[in-house]
């Protein structure tokens, strides 16, 4: 039976929406994208960036309840750049799945504001994280915060999921696409080429993770 990943994110919003942050939102502070040049060294509310961590929460329940997943409590992997101590480790029971880790670290002293995700044993880094940053330069609202946290979270769960490491290169998919660093001007059809001889079997860098859906 295929993931349906409509039903999921709808399931998530239900369980978000019964906490006890659901009402914390905030517009768009840039909806014409001009940002002041002090801006980029502040972050007026991080209290606010709690809603972080209450979605990732929703996600663990959610994932757990519904008998995708099991949770468990596990250290940090050594050399993550977090403040810590503890993470979350989703092990899904979906044949070829991989595992996701959810670790929720501080932001300017408030608990549980950003989240950085990996997947595999062991884990790589998944996107860039929810807030990428807290400046308020970067702060394009509660609404995009949460979606985007929701994507990074869904290029593991929703399957299709591809992490290739080469000696001086990396490539990743998204939900909407892919990411690389070190390929350079390579054109978008040389890395289609690459994920799709992944997907197939093919051996491709010295590290493959392949995710099948949860």
């Amino acid at each position: 039976m295929s993931l349906d990943v409509h039903a999921l994110r709808a399931a998530v919003d239900r369980t978000y929406g019964a906490g006890p942050l659901a009402h914390v939102s905030w517009p768009d502070p840039h909806p014409e994208h001009e940002v002041a040049d002090e801006e980029y060294s502040r972050v007026t509310d991080p209290e606010r960036y709690r809603i972080v961590g209450a979605r990732a929460d929703a996600w663990v329940e959610t994932l757990t309840s519904l008998g995708l997943a099991a949770a468990a409590s596990v250290p940090v992997p050594t050399g993550w750049r977090t403040s810590a101590d503890a993470a979350t480790l989703l092990r899904p029971h979906a044949p070829g799945a991989q595992p996701l880790l959810l670790v929720l670290s501080d932001l300017d002293a408030v608990p549980g504001c950003v989240l950085t995700l990996g997947a595999g044993e062991p884990p790589v880094a998944v996107g860039h994280g929810a807030p990428d940053c807290g400046c308020d330069a970067c702060d394009s609202g509660s609404e995009d915060l949460l979606r985007a946290l929701d994507d990074e979270i869904l290029a593991v769960v929703g399957g299709g999921f591809v992490h290739i490491e080469a000696a001086d290169w990396s490539l990743q998919t998204t939900v909407d696409g892919w990411s690389a660093t070190g390929l350079g001007a390579h054109p978008t059809a040389h890395v289609d080429d690459l994920i799709a001889r992944a997907r197939a079997g093919d051996e491709v860098g010295h590290r493959l993770l392949l995710g099948a859906a949860w």
